[in-house]
C-alpha cells in the first residue's frame, strides 16, 4: 500500500477569492491522489456563518473549500481543524489534516505556554487518527511552533507529551450497548486480535539543523526525519522549511519540495514538502 503525506503552510494567504487560489492546491492534490494533508496557516473569517454541522468550522475556511473543490473533482475527503490564535483582528487561524482514509478519531492541544487565543504565538496541534486497516492506524499530527521568545524545548516537550498521552484521545467513539430482552443470542468464538500498530506522522514547521533542539528531541523519542532525503528549501523559509518525522522510521519512496516558486506557485509562507511511502 502506498501512503502520502503533504503539508505546507498557508499562512493566511487566500484572504480574498479563496477557490480560485486554493484551486491548484485541490488540483495538485487530487492528481497525484494523496493520502493525507497537513495545513498550516489554516484561517476562516470570524464573522463567516458556521457550517450547519459544525460548532467550529465556518463556510470559508480554508481546508472546507479544498475538500469541496475535491469533491468536484470525484474525490472524498475528511478532515478535521482546530485553531490557535487570531490573525489581522479578523481571521481565525489554525492548523488542519486532510485525509482519504477514515478519520476515526481526533484531538487538538496547545502546546505553546500561552494558550490565549489573542496573542499570536498561541500554538495548537490537531491530530488524527487515520484508519489504515484492521492491523495499523496512522496517528497524523499537524504541527506548527510558536516563533515566541521561549525556548522551542518546551513545545517540543508538551509535543511529545500529547503524542503520548493522545493514543487513548484519538480511539473511536464506543458504540452504545443495545439491550435486548431475554437470554443473550449465542455469539460463535473469535479470536482475539491484537491492537493495531500504531505509526505516528508529525508533519509541519519541525525543520532546524539536524542537530538542533527539536531534531535531538524528537531522535531520542524514537523519530525519524523521513524529510532527510529532501534537498533543503531555497526560498524564504530558513531554517523554518516543513518537516516530516515519523516513528516507527521508514525511509520515502519519492521525495520532493513543492510550491516553492521553482516549480508552480508559492501558495504559502514556506515551501511545502510531498513524502511517498510503501507500507
Amino acid at each position: 500500500m502506498r501512503f502520502s503525506i503533504l503539508t505546507l503552510d498557508l499562512a493566511l494567504f487566500p484572504r480574498q477569492e479563496q477557490g480560485a487560489k486554493l484551486e491548484p492546491l485541490a488540483r495538485f492534490i487530487a492528481e497525484n491522489n494523496i493520502s493525507c494533508v497537513c495545513l498550516q496557516g489554516c484561517a476562516q473569517h470570524r464573522l463567516s456563518p458556521l457550517l450547519a454541522e459544525s460548532d467550529r468550522i465556518r463556510q470559508d475556511n480554508a481546508v472546507t473549500i479544498i475538500a469541496d473543490q475535491l469533491r468536484r473533482l470525484g474525490l472524498k475527503y475528511n478532515y478535521v481543524w482546530d485553531w490557535s490564535h487570531y490573525g489581522e483582528t479578523y481571521y481565525e487561524i489554525g492548523s488542519a489534516v486532510l485525509a482519504q482514509l477514515p478519520i476515526l478519531g481526533s484531538a487538538a492541544r496547545f502546546i505553546s505556554p500561552s494558550e490565549d487565543r489573542n496573542d499570536f504565538r498561541s500554538q495548537q496541534v490537531v491530530a488524527a487518527r487515520l484508519g489504515v486497516s484492521p492491523e495499523v492506524n496512522i496517528d497524523v499530527y499537524s504541527v506548527d511552533l510558536s516563533n515566541g521568545e521561549e525556548p522551542l524545548s518546551s513545545q517540543v516537550d508538551q509535543l511529545l507529551l500529547f503524542v503520548d498521552e493522545s493514543s487513548d484521545l484519538l480511539a473511536p467513539e464506543p458504540q452504545p450497548v443495545v439491550r435486548r430482552r431475554g437470554r443473550p443470542p449465542r455469539m460463535p468464538p473469535s479470536d482475539k486480535r491484537s491492537e493495531p500498530v500504531r505509526m505516528v506522522y508529525l508533519a509541519g514547521k519541525l525543520a532546524e539543523s539536524p542537530e538542533g533542539t527539536i531534531a535531538r528531541s524528537l531522535r531520542a523519542a524514537g523519530f525519524g526525519e523521513g524529510s532527510q532525503a529532501v534537498p533543503p528549501a531555497t526560498d524564504d523559509s530558513g531554517p523554518w522549511a516543513d518537516a516530516v518525522y515519523l516513528r516507527p522510521g521508514l525511509r520515502p519512496t519519492d521525495a520532493e519540495r513543492i510550491f516553492s516558486g521553482a516549480e508552480g506557485p508559492v501558495l504559502g509562507g514556506r515551501s511545502g514538502l510531498l513524502l511517498g511511502f510503501e507500507m
